[in-house]
């Protein structure tokens, strides 16, 4: 990285900024305006007083110079404004070619006491800025030179200059007294914008890298300012909201409206509604809040989780925990439970039983096997692993669907009415299997009690991006009542006598252990469950 005084020196003429040529350009509009000032008085062929002793001078040398310096000022307006050739060679070359015009045109006008030299302090001055270093030094030599030269050949033609050395001379210091003044001015306002430039380009940097690691968090990230404007937002957040990648979020009020809810919620009462379902096929998501130092940057801070995720998390610690406790629990149960459910059928077999015996006897065996059953179930909960493939779930459906066997059900019914489109999922095949059985034996139970017969209907369909495939499986009983719907999914939840209460719940571990989840949909016919799978594929 070169110094900043070489930066200022040296790297804005060779690569010039916008600002640059900007100025450079603007005193090129000036130029034009003063060699056309003077052709015009030129051209009216009148030397006014002010611009020397003698009123006749040289009209015709000033008419022609003028003219000269007209079309060069135009020519440097022009090649200025494409910004061709280079800016060193316009910045310098102008300037010393200048120096020649208005040497040329102050002798017309009557030499040093016309005043006409005080456009060289200006060009001293233009210089500077525009190329500070040697070559507006340099400059400067040379106009000085030039005014000697200007002063002894203006003696020789006539004019009576010889009192004025003094001006002559002190022109030429004020010259180079300007240059060098103007040279430390424009060095130090490079340098300072150099560092500026710098600082710019570290800050530039050192946010491209924020939001390159904000960007890869798995969390949604976004920062609101007191006006309520996106200062970041990155695509974990817009994929946990719904919002396509390719769409640029400026303002709060062109986010989801639940999720703006929730943030004004916060802002005003300092309450979090979260978790909160963007849409009603969306997974839920959580929201943490957090306030930025109000005396530094006013804002607010979302971070957004994926409350399935987190769920999942959780749910995997507890089936851990849960499943050293079930393993320790089936060894200590089964032995008493089996050796009880062994008395109660020996005890069934015997000749001498009473019918009211029998009848515990049969309460024992039945509740023995419904225990057995449970733990069972748990044991299949806590052990489960996923082994996830890409599969084809319309063409995987209508191959296994006629293996699905129903105990309880030998003259069940499954109508399958599959989508046009292929579907893909990313789904472990016997979890996935389990799922639908756990399904379909809760619809046929409660189709058979309305109906009288067992009846399910399983749909598929591709949902709008990103909610994923969906599958529907619907039965035509009652439909579950309002009260209990929140409560469906929960363990040992039944409202039958004889269910254990985990075939929906151990049907929901098993969704969510896959990245799929379930909802319940209230159907003109009866329930339908809904599994929905992730758009993306995750293996």
């Amino acid at each position: 990285m070169l110094p900043l005084k070489d930066i200022a020196a040296h790297s804005d003429t060779v690569n010039p900024s916008k600002e640059l040529w900007k100025t450079l350009q603007l005193y090129s509009i000036y130029r034009f305006i003063l060699s056309a000032t003077c052709l015009v008085i030129a051209y009216q062929n009148k030397l006014i007083p002010v611009f020397g002793q003698f009123s006749e001078g040289h009209p015709t040398l000033f008419l022609q110079t003028s003219a000269a310096y007209l079309l060069f000022a135009i020519f440097n307006l022009l090649i200025s404004l494409i910004q061709k050739p280079n800016y060193s060679i316009q910045a310098n070359l102008g300037i010393f070619l200048e120096i020649a015009f208005l040497i040329i045109i102050m002798h017309a006008c009557g030499g040093v006491l016309s005043g006409m030299g005080l456009l060289f302090i200006i060009l001293a001055a233009a210089h500077s800025i525009l190329y500070p270093g040697k070559l507006s030094f340099l400059s400067a030599a040379l106009i000085s030179i030039s005014l000697l030269l200007e002063y002894f050949y203006a003696n020789t033609d006539g004019y009576n200059l010889l009192n004025s050395s003094n001006q002559v001379g002190l022109l030429g210091l004020i010259v180079f007294a300007t240059s060098l003044l103007t040279n430390f001015l424009s060095l130090k306002a490079r340098k300072n914008q150099a560092i500026i430039l710098q600082q710019a380009k570290q800050l530039a940097s050192s946010f491209q890298l924020n939001s390159f690691i904000v960007d890869l968090m798995q969390q949604g990230v976004i920062v609101l300012d007191n006006d309520q404007n996106i200062r970041i937002i990155n695509l974990s957040a817009q994929k946990l909201l719904g919002i396509p990648m390719s769409q640029k979020i400026q303002r709060l009020s062109e986010l989801p409206s639940s999720f703006q809810h929730c943030v004004l919620a916060w802002l005003m009462k300092q309450k979090n509604l979260s978790p909160i379902q963007i849409t009603p096929m969306h997974p839920k998501v959580r929201l943490d809040f957090q306030s930025i130092d109000p005396n530094n940057t006013p804002g607010l801070i979302i971070f957004i989780y994926d409350f399935q995720a987190e769920t999942r998390k959780a749910q995997d610690l507890k089936l851990s925990s849960l499943g050293h406790l079930t393993a320790n629990i089936a060894h200590e149960l089964r032995n008493p439970l089996g050796a009880a459910s062994h008395a109660a059928q020996i005890l069934m077999e015997s000749e001498d039983l009473n019918q009211e015996n029998a009848n515990l006897a049969g309460m024992i065996q039945q509740n023995c096997e419904r225990m057995n059953q449970v733990i069972k179930n748990v044991l299949s909960i806590s052990g489960q692993k996923s082994n996830i493939k890409v599969l084809e779930l319309n063409s995987w459906i209508k191959e296994n669907i006629h293996h699905l066997k129903f105990t309880q059900y030998p003259n069940a019914q499954i109508i399958f009415s599959p989508s046009e489109e292929d579907l893909w999922v990313g789904v472990d095949p016997s979890q996935l299997m389990q799922i639908i059985v756990n399904l379909c034996e809760n619809g046929l139970r409660y189709s058979e009690k309305k109906i009288g017969k067992p009846t399910v209907s399983l749909h598929t369909q591709s949902g709008i991006h990103p909610h994923g495939v969906y599958l529907d499986i619907i039965d035509q009983g009652d439909g579950i009542p309002e009260e209990n719907r929140d409560f469906v999914f929960e363990p040992f939840f039944t409202t039958e006598k004889t269910g254990t209460g985990l075939g929906l719940y151990l049907a929901r571990e098993l969704s969510q252990i896959n990245g799929a989840h379930i909802d319940y949909c209230q159907s003109a016919l009866g329930s339908q469950f809904r599994i929905i799978f992730p758009h993306e594929i995750n293996i």
